[in-house]
């Protein structure tokens, strides 16, 4: 599994509306809808509290295994993600964090390990000295300046700006939103039916039957099955929700 599809999977089961599509390292995902995988970030809470319902985890792709060994698919090349950082439960291998800006730093000299969203777990995500220095503009401008903060020397993703920002990258059926009320926008596709969410290429594991239409919007329910996930990536299974 690539640090992207890693990343990919924690964001997942950490904020109840995993996405699905490709994400970017030290970024948030957007969802599914697009996608959402690989990155980090800290925020408040606005609005309405949530209820356990409302942020409860949907079921992930993650790489299969007997033992936590199995999870090292890096060989022992990154002490981020050798086996002492993950679990091996019902089969799955499910990544524990980060534990110091010195693992993060093998990485990419200038990583740091530092809380995702709205937890205390940890990834590396690009450090930085001001908001200036974060942002993926390659990405789309939904993921630039503008859509990061600088907090505590680390970039963190501050969700997206406004629809526009969505629609230039992901097309004009997408929307800025914050359905869970936690403080935080991301893209959005807008539905009437779970039917209009995916894509007709979007893999076994994020099209239409793993979303539900909430509210006008796609949301991402999660993988029904390992079968879903052999297809989408090879060697995952299902775990979770």
């Amino acid at each position: 599994m690539r640090l992207d599809l890693l990343c990919t999977s924690v964001l997942a089961a950490l904020l109840c509306f995993g996405c699905a599509g490709e994400s970017i390292d030290g970024g948030d995902n957007s969802s599914s809808q697009q996608e959402g995988d690989n990155s980090d970030n800290d925020s408040s809470n606005s609005g309405d509290e949530n209820t356990s319902d409302d942020l409860a985890p949907v079921p992930i792709c993650v790489t299969g295994c007997d033992t936590p060994a199995d999870c090292d698919i890096y060989n022992g090349q990154y002490s981020a993600y050798d086996a002492s950082h993950y679990t091996c439960s019902d089969g799955g291998c499910t990544w524990l964090g980060c534990n110091s800006h010195a693992e993060c730093a093998e990485i990419q000299p200038n990583y740091r390990c530092h809380p995702m969203p709205f937890t205390d777990f940890k990834s590396c995500v690009p450090g930085c000295a001001s908001d200036s220095d974060c942002g993926y503009a390659a990405a789309g401008t939904h993921y630039d300046q503008d859509n990061y903060r600088c907090d505590e020397g680390a970039c963190v993703y501050s969700g997206c700006n406004n629809d526009l920002e969505c629609q230039e990258n992901l097309g004009a059926a997408s929307t800025c939103a914050d359905p869970f009320n936690i403080g935080q926008t991301t893209c959005y596709t807008s539905c009437s039916t779970s039917a209009d969410c995916g894509t007709s290429d979007a893999s076994a594991a994020y099209d239409a039957d793993n979303h539900s239409c909430e509210d006008g919007l796609c949301i991402y329910t999660g993988c029904r099955n390992d079968q879903e996930c052999e297809e989408t990536y090879e060697g995952m299974i299902c775990l979770g929700g």
